[in-house]
């Protein structure tokens, strides 16, 4: 893409998108324009069409792979070359709703038992007991702790917003008393990387027998947006 990558890179700077998701627009486009073999200044309402139909038919891609790559290039046309978008002749792909997989008290309270390392198995608990995203969990530091106030702040969370969540007693207390020193590290990017999946199935006095990810490890009510 060249000039016309560095433009839509420089647009979506300008309106503060992430690095994630601006890496998966210039990947998006980057495949669009390998698929038809020429700039995609070039291309239009026709060729949008039939990408979008190839990777929904024969790609086989997943609706929700198939919005971001909607949503690249409607920016890029709209926003880098400033062309008009009609929506009612390509219409965004609808996406089903699946409700999510949370596992049951008794289940999480297995879980964090036969957690034997106690930093991870904190990590878990806060995890749980504030209501973190994935990506937030991984970069809290021990400013972000206020245990005066009983907070703890989540900076650059989903839409790059700030927010405030509580910071329940039972965690400060463990952390306090069984791992003093467990806000110690700058940031837990390291020791996150070994959460990003726990295999239930792999301990038998869990009884799940199922895969569980991070994300299923979240609290009944949810955190503000």
């Amino acid at each position: 893409m060249g000039k016309l990558q560095h433009r839509m890179r420089m647009e979506m700077e300008l309106r503060n998108f992430s690095p994630k998701t601006i890496k998966a627009y210039l990947w998006n486009m980057k495949a669009y324009t390998r698929h038809f073999m020429k700039s995609p200044d070039e291309m239009g309402e026709k060729e949008i069409k039939q990408y979008l139909h190839y990777l929904k038919v024969e790609k086989k891609v997943s609706y929700s792979n198939i919005n971001i790559a909607y949503s690249a290039l409607r920016f890029f046309y709209v926003d880098t070359l400033h062309r008009e978008w009609q929506v009612e002749k390509i219409p965004r792909p609808k996406v089903g709703r699946k409700l999510p997989v949370v596992l049951s008290r008794e289940a999480l309270q297995k879980l964090f038992a036969v957690t034997a390392n106690l930093k991870h198995r904190l990590i878990l608990l806060t995890t749980y007991s504030a209501g973190l995203r994935v990506s937030e969990v991984a970069q809290l530091k021990i400013t972000d702790i206020d245990s005066q106030r009983m907070q703890i702040r989540v900076k650059q969370g989903k839409g790059q917003k700030n927010r405030y969540t509580l910071l329940s007693k039972e965690l400060l207390c463990t952390c306090q008393h069984e791992e003093p020193d467990y806000f110690e590290c700058e940031s837990w990017q390291d020791l996150f990387l070994a959460l990003t999946g726990v295999d239930l199935r792999t301990c038998p006095s869990c009884g799940q027998g199922r895969m569980v990810f991070l994300e299923t490890i979240y609290p009944e009510i949810k955190p503000p947006p």
